[in-house]
């Protein structure tokens, strides 16, 4: 027997071991998380791990811990600049947490992450602007607001102290904002022709409850987690509740978006309102323009507020059978409609202070002289004096609250 051969033989079949154990490490693949949210395609983060000889564990490349955290291999997390929270794929894998946030010296930070989760600097008044990069093959991102509390928009409905706004996605018209709590939403944006998402979380009043702790996920062109491009939100249950952001706090204006239900497996979808468990005791779950008007058929259109499931009815608790349903949201420019009545702001409480082009509304009671829209009504609002819409054949935006819609099958949805 030759026994140099054999030693030979031995120390072929160790350097084969050894090589396929590198080739393995250098060509895994990241496999789909089991969540719902995403994370497809090939990364530069190596999900397996192999064992000798030949034994191989896939650790799978998915959310983990509360949704913040990616799976990676043991011992990966701390050299790629995440922080381990926890164990994940049945103790193999590392639950890795890639957080980012802003100081008074760094305002701007860009995202090249997969999956990373922004949250609120210290002061959290500091200027912050985060820049999703858009990493190759990949489409959308989709926003998971784990924590969101700011203050809530005026009474004309405007995010003038605290907003939250993104830009640069096809998926908004230029840019969409919005402000109040926002916990429990999500948004999903897509890239377009853009190579990046802005996203730009500002805050001026710094109140004591005021923070943000948001999820931001890049989805695959080819990930069948991939919403269309025209949904700002997506709910993949079978029955669900959709409410405004910020609901029941002050609707806000200039909103246009559409909600798509994609869970919904009959030939058709019902909307109702929600219940008082979901809107709230004591909470209108559907307040948008006032009151209701006497004509059902009311036209909407863009100067008004509304809300429409497809098809050709713009009214709610309406069936629709085409896919994926969905139920359109506009909220005009603005809630208290601009009329030519001029906006006072120094503390005026006696109608007859009121003036209209330099001319002097005579009658304290009820303040009123003639105008293009045939009346203008006054009534008294803490610190100042408006237009009241109703008289002038326009939507009253004050206090409204939104909407809170239940949907499900047409069955399952009384």
């Amino acid at each position: 027997m030759n026994y140099e051969n054999i030693s030979y033989f031995s120390l072929f079949l160790l350097f084969l071991q050894i090589s396929l154990l590198f080739l393995a490490e250098a060509t895994a693949h990241q496999n789909v998380g089991g969540s719902g949210k995403v994370l497809s395609e090939s990364s530069s983060r190596n999900p397996k791990r192999m064992y000798w000889p030949f034994v191989s564990y896939i650790v799978s490349a998915g959310p983990c811990g509360d949704g913040d955290g990616i799976c990676l291999p043991g011992g990966k997390c701390k050299v790629q600049g995440g922080r381990k929270i926890g164990e994940c794929g049945s103790g193999l894998g590392d639950c890795c947490r890639f957080s980012m946030s802003c100081d008074e010296t760094t305002s701007r930070r860009e995202i090249n992450e997969i999956t990373s989760t922004i949250s609120s600097p210290s002061p959290i008044t500091a200027d912050c602007q985060f820049i999703v990069k858009r990493k190759p093959k990949y489409c959308q991102i989709r926003l998971d607001f784990t924590e969101y509390i700011s203050s809530s928009a005026n009474l004309d409905g405007v995010c003038d102290v605290d907003s939250f706004t993104v830009k640069g996605s096809s998926t908004v018209s230029g840019e969409f904002t919005t402000c109040g709590t926002l916990t429990g939403q999500h948004m999903y944006l897509e890239f377009g022709d853009s190579d990046s998402i802005q996203i730009i979380p500002s805050f001026s009043s710094g109140g004591n409850n005021a923070k943000y702790r948001i999820l931001v996920t890049q989805i695959a062109c080819k990930s069948p987690q991939r919403v269309p491009s025209y949904c700002l939100q997506n709910y993949p249950s079978g029955r669900g509740v959709v409410k405004s952001f910020d609901f029941p706090k002050q609707q806000q204006n200039n909103q246009r978006y559409t909600v798509c239900v994609a869970g919904v497996t009959s030939d058709a979808i019902m909307w109702n309102l929600c219940s008082a468990a979901d809107a709230g005791t004591g909470i209108t779950p559907f307040f948008i323009s006032g009151p209701a008007p006497a004509n059902q058929d009311h036209i909407c259109h863009n100067t008004r507020d509304w809300v429409q499931p497809n098809g050709r009815n713009q009214i709610c608790l309406a069936e629709t059978a085409m896919k994926p349903f969905t139920l359109n949201v506009n909220f005009n420019d603005h809630e208290v409609e601009p009329l030519p009545c001029p906006l006072l702001w120094q503390g005026i409480t006696d109608p007859d202070q009121c003036t209209l082009e330099a001319v002097q509304l005579a009658n304290p009671n009820n303040a009123c002289a003639r105008t293009r829209l045939q009346s203008c009504t006054w009534i008294m609002a803490a610190l100042r004096c408006i237009c009241n819409p109703i008289e002038s054949d326009n939507e009253n935006g004050l206090s409204n609250t939104g909407f809170c819609l239940s949907y499900g099958p047409k069955s399952a949805v009384g």
